[in-house]
């Protein structure tokens, strides 16, 4: 699998990536392999402090929804907890970006505008397991969000 470089020694990642890494049994593609890879690299991962309630919150949904059992699920949170993702504490100014964000893509509601706005901030890139979001920035061209299913189909 060939993997893209960063420009940088660091980037955001969003709870979806995180999760199909931690669930990967019922992943769509492999974003395990891909935080490996960034890994060996030496890449900081980052988030906002958002990643942790979002990503428990989606794992334990599919155990809920019986798509994975209560052990797994415990399993994949601590899986998901050991990723060792950098929490940055969302500001009064993470705020009103993610707000704009969401006003920018035309989103009912702003989670993915705070791991927006920590990218932005920070002038790296944002890689994301959702193809919706990947699609919608790219349609505003907004070139430095990742869609981690792309590795997959070149």
């Amino acid at each position: 699998m060939e993997i893209s470089s960063t420009k940088t020694s660091r980037l955001v990642i969003d709870a979806s990536l995180a999760v199909w890494a931690v669930v990967s049994a019922i992943a769509p593609f492999d974003t395990l392999a891909l935080i490996r890879s960034w890994r060996e690299k030496n890449v900081q991962l980052i988030s906002p402090s958002l990643f942790l309630s979002e990503s428990t919150s989606a794992i334990r949904r599919l155990v809920h929804s019986g798509l994975i059992s209560a052990e797994e699920g415990a399993n994949a949170l601590t899986d998901l907890l050991d990723l060792s993702v950098d929490i940055i504490q969302e500001t009064d100014e993470h705020c009103r970006a993610a707000f704009r964000w969401a006003e920018r893509l035309d989103q009912a509601r702003a989670y993915d505008g705070f791991y927006l706005a920590v990218a932005e901030e920070s002038g790296i890139e944002l890689w994301t397991a959702d193809e919706r979001l990947a699609c919608s920035a790219q349609n505003k061209n907004i070139d430095w969000i990742r869609w981690a299913g792309q590795i997959h189909s070149i």
